[in-house]
């Protein structure tokens, strides 16, 4: 069995059982979704479609985020989208480097004189997804959401 981080979207699943069940009719081997779910589901590894179904269905955490997910949050309280580029864990996965590359820069200064923007971020967030530096107003300086 591979780890969560490397498993396909739940969608990506139904995807394969859908070309599994059209590919096998085209040679003559009637499937009903359910056996098709089933018969992918042992491709992957698992016993049934319930125990997968549900695996693929466990909330994402830091310790199952991976390279090329895509990831969203705040940074610095401005809203982004943007991809995993690196994860590190650090410690006995109670902290994580986290390197993202956000889909669009986000502006960092107040300031009309000057811009700071930035587009890839690296931090250190917890199991929780946030980071232990807050901002003034106390919110977290990396959220991501899990």
């Amino acid at each position: 069995m591979l780890s969560l981080n490397r498993l396909p979207s739940r969608k990506t699943i139904k995807l394969q059982a859908k070309r599994l069940r059209h590919l096998m009719a085209e040679h003559g081997s009637k499937l009903s979704h359910s056996q098709s779910l089933e018969w992918v589901t042992k491709l992957w590894g698992y016993p049934d479609w319930n125990t997968f179904n549900a695996i693929l269905q466990a909330p994402r955490t830091p310790e199952n985020l991976s390279v090329g997910d895509d990831v969203t949050g705040f940074y610095m309280g401005q809203k982004f989208i943007g991809k995993v580029l690196g994860i590190r864990t650090l410690g006995d996965n109670d902290a994580f480097s986290l390197t993202i590359h956000l889909r669009e820069p986000i502006e960092l200064t107040q300031s009309t004189e000057f811009t700071g923007t930035r587009q890839r971020i690296t931090s250190t967030i917890g199991a929780n997804g946030r980071t232990v530096q807050k901002m003034n107003d106390g919110t977290p300086h990396l959220q991501i959401d899990l």
